[in-house]
């Protein structure tokens, strides 16, 4: 691309009257990095110094992309940014040091859901990046001033901003949050033929958890609501024990009738492991309604 300038160096340092043809004024008089006024620019370089601008290498983004990483988002309310912020609330970090917003999962498919939601409300794409951990987890990470800010709120405890777009899609947000957080578990007992269901998410969060509250409630899903005190417990999975430091709340669907809207309303589970053991559940209530029909 071809760069039309017009310098002077009378006066002091260089100064650029023009960059792509365009008044220099159009253009943003702030470092990329910290936020401080930049006295000498030049075009594509926007950084005050060295030392910001190494630290925007380190983060990935390259004086050619810059401006890009300064864009503002596209945040009208839809289902993939509702889905985004209850999967981001349930598993997501923010880091400071690089702007970066990141997420860890068990599971690729959920991974790569949030690059595409990330992409969806971004001008013009953003491409997350999805690497994979030694132990198996996958990270999403991408740097994104505009959406570090836009996230800042929740990890706060501040969930105001975020209610336009929950309160036009609950559905969105519940399955990301129970993406995040949730679980299935069943059984059926031999005494006494009993099948014993509870699809379940535990958070210790108080204000997203009414959060979650009153999305069910605005979808019709009754549900069961319990407080868990702070206590150490073994945990069989890993083979220690956990100190739990905080009271956590557990948000329990147990009817059939709300765990068969949470698969058809909500959607069930992104994890294809969660939503076929939520699949094998629903096989079992359809067979167990078939035998107790009259013939």
């Amino acid at each position: 691309m071809k760069t039309i300038l017009s310098a002077s160096v009378k006066g002091g340092p260089l100064s650029l009257n023009t960059v792509e043809g365009k008044p220099l004024d159009q253009h943003p008089a702030i470092c990329t990095w910290c936020e401080k006024p930049i006295i000498q620019r030049t075009p594509w370089h926007r950084y005050c110094g060295n030392s910001c601008r190494r630290k925007g290498w380190r983060a990935g983004i390259s004086d050619k992309h810059a401006l890009a990483w300064q864009r503002s988002l596209a945040l009208q309310p839809s289902p993939q940014l509702s889905w985004l912020l209850g999967y981001f609330f349930g598993d997501g970090d923010l880091r400071r040091s690089e702007y970066a917003v990141r997420i860890s999962s068990v599971s690729r498919p959920l991974a790569a859901r949030f690059a595409t939601s990330v992409q969806t409300i971004s001008p013009d794409g953003w491409h997350p990046s999805i690497r994979q951990q030694k132990d198996g987890r996958w990270i999403c990470s991408v740097h994104f001033k505009a959406l570090w800010l836009y996230l800042k709120g929740g990890k706060e405890h501040s969930f105001a901003a975020y209610m336009p777009v929950i309160n036009a899609y609950p559905s969105g947000f519940l399955q990301g949050f129970f993406d995040a957080e949730g679980s299935i578990s069943f059984r059926e007992t031999d005494r006494r033929n009993i099948l014993q269901k509870c699809v379940e998410l535990i958070n210790g969060d108080d204000g997203l958890v009414l959060v979650t509250i009153k999305c069910l409630n605005t979808l019709g899903f009754s549900h069961v609501h319990y407080v868990r005190p702070p206590r150490d417990f073994y945990h069989r999975k890993w083979n220690k024990i956990i100190h739990q430091r905080i009271p956590l709340h557990h948000i329990a669907l147990i009817r059939e009738v709300d765990i068969r809207r949470f698969a058809n309303v909500i959607g069930g589970f992104t994890e294809p492991a969660k939503q076929g053991k939520l699949m094998d559940l629903i096989g079992i209530m359809d067979k167990r309604a078939a035998l107790r029909r009259p013939a």
